[in-house]
């Protein structure tokens, strides 16, 4: 055989191989297409179409819509420069590219929502608290919507975070709590573990997220995070947004607690509180002025920090051992927090009808209440009403309401997305109209300058902890109400 008879052999074989390469990718692409279609149809349908079932497709679906809608493009550009035929050639590559151009218009549609975002916090802001914007955040916002942490770049290299820094000793406030964590069957301490606790939490402590070299007197946010009372860690809470507060001039801290069921109710409130003593007595170390110390956390943080604000010096939230100290706040930002506990006017069990009955073993209780016995509060609702009411915020501004003396509420904005299939929006609503209440009693403020409610547009159940242009909208809209009422501070000293 000559030369030129194995070069032709070896061209031929080269060209089996790969036309045996594509017919395979062919059917690979095709099926990798397909699949990606079912996952963003389902995610799409979740971000459109939210319930407590869709919540955990839909809640990283609508926050990262603009990743997702970016992934898509992608996918479909890489499958189009391998295989070009595959969408004129197959008609299940037809019927996939109709399906994800269908899906690719929702994800688009919700990244419309995240810009408006910032226009949705304006409007009600400016009507019921007379607070102003602040210019120059559209850019970075609108960039977020293709590159997630884009939004946190301004000013962000200066930005420090001081680790577990310890509010309170653990032996003096809960001293079995290693020995029951550790008791645990090895299988709930490696679930704990993933979930960002157990015996190797930083239970007492706090980060301290801020710049160097601010002024002396700048404002505080002590950011308590979500978890439903027994998950989550103060590191990855809302970590972006956070970052982005920071960077604009406040010094934030973000605290852990003591988490259910190893410590039931109260003992969540009372840790927020030793830890607000201690921002209070120490925010200086870093520039903050204890004046100005405001609270905010989102879902049970929400619940957490309006529950702050509401009970000021409540003996019973008191830490034992300081029960003279000082717990008032400057302001609260409650994000999808829970303000009923009582569900006194049936929303929560209406929005968690669709709950699967395993769940909620009591059927005439919602999917909330239901856990908060068995978990929260360790004690049942038919048995001992008034542990839910004296969890509630709502409760507790109602008292406020029908006290005889100044109640001095501080100013409140609250924050819950429409969207939000674990809270109840109309809770918070209720809530919101028990403040105001309170506010016209007593006056505190000047009409129209405080207590806004917000109800994010398309927002789902604690929006602020993924880095989108939704969560820094709301970055920007708590910067620009904890500078307000710093400002009036100010000109009250």
């Amino acid at each position: 055989m000559t030369s030129d008879d194995d070069e032709r052999v070896k061209r031929t074989s080269t060209a089996t191989l790969v036309q045996h390469v594509l017919s395979r990718h062919a059917v690979l692409s095709t099926a990798n297409l397909v699949v990606s279609t079912i996952l963003l149809w389902r995610a799409a349908r979740a971000v459109t179409t939210p319930s407590f079932v869709s919540f955990v497709l839909g809640w990283p679906a609508s926050e990262l819509a603009h990743v997702l809608l970016s992934l898509q493009i992608v996918n479909l550009a890489v499958i189009h420069a391998l295989n070009p035929a595959l969408f004129t050639s197959s008609l299940i590559g037809q019927a996939a590219l109709l399906v994800n151009a269908w899906s690719a218009s929702v994800f688009a549609r919700a990244v419309r929502m995240h810009w408006r975002a910032r226009a949705n916090f304006a409007v009600p802001m400016m009507d019921q608290g007379r607070i102003a914007q602040t210019a120059g955040s559209s850019l970075p916002l609108r960039l977020a919507a293709f590159i997630p942490l884009m939004s946190v770049v301004r000013r962000f290299r200066t930005v420090r975070r001081m680790r577990n820094v310890p509010y309170s000793s653990l032996e003096v406030t809960d001293p079995t709590m290693h020995l029951r964590v550790s008791s645990e069957p090895q299988i709930m301490r490696v679930l704990n573990a993933a979930a960002l606790r157990g015996a190797q939490t930083h239970w007492n402590a706090l980060d301290v997220i801020a710049m160097p070299g601010l002024p002396a007197n700048s404002p505080v946010l002590m950011y308590v995070h979500g978890g439903g009372w027994m998950l989550g860690d103060k590191f990855v809470a809302a970590s972006a947004m956070l970052q982005r507060l920071a960077s604009r001039g406040i010094v934030v801290f973000s605290i852990n607690y003591r988490m259910a069921p190893e410590t039931a109710f109260p003992g969540q409130i009372i840790d927020v509180k030793r830890a607000l003593i201690w921002v209070k007595r120490n925010c200086a170390r870093y520039n903050g002025d204890a004046r100005k110390v405001f609270v905010s956390g989102e879902s049970a943080g929400g619940h957490l920090s309006a529950l702050t604000a509401v009970t000021v010096n409540l003996p019973q939230f008191q830490p034992p051992e300081d029960p003279q100290a000082d717990t008032s706040i400057a302001g609260a930002i409650p994000l999808c927090g829970v303000f009923d506990c009582s569900d006194r006017n049936g929303h929560l069990f209406d929005l968690h009808r669709d709950v699967p009955a395993l769940l909620k073993p009591q059927g005439d209780r919602s999917f909330l209440q239901s856990f908060m016995e068995r978990v929260v509060l360790q004690t049942a609702f038919h048995l001992n009403e008034a542990a839910f009411d004296n969890a509630s915020p709502t409760w507790h501004a109602m008292q406020m309401a029908k006290r005889s003396d100044d109640a001095k509420l501080c100013p409140l904005m609250v924050v819950h997305g429409t969207h939000d299939a674990l809270t109840s929006l109309e809770d918070a609503r209720e809530f919101v109209k028990q403040v105001r209440a309170v506010r016209a009693r007593f006056g505190t403020w000047a009409p129209g300058e405080a207590d806004i409610f917000v109800d994010v547009e398309e927002g789902h159940h604690a929006f602020g902890y993924f880095p989108s242009p939704r969560a820094m909208a709301l970055a920007d809209a708590t910067f620009d109400f904890v500078a307000h009422h710093a400002r009036r501070i100010d000109r009250a000293a």
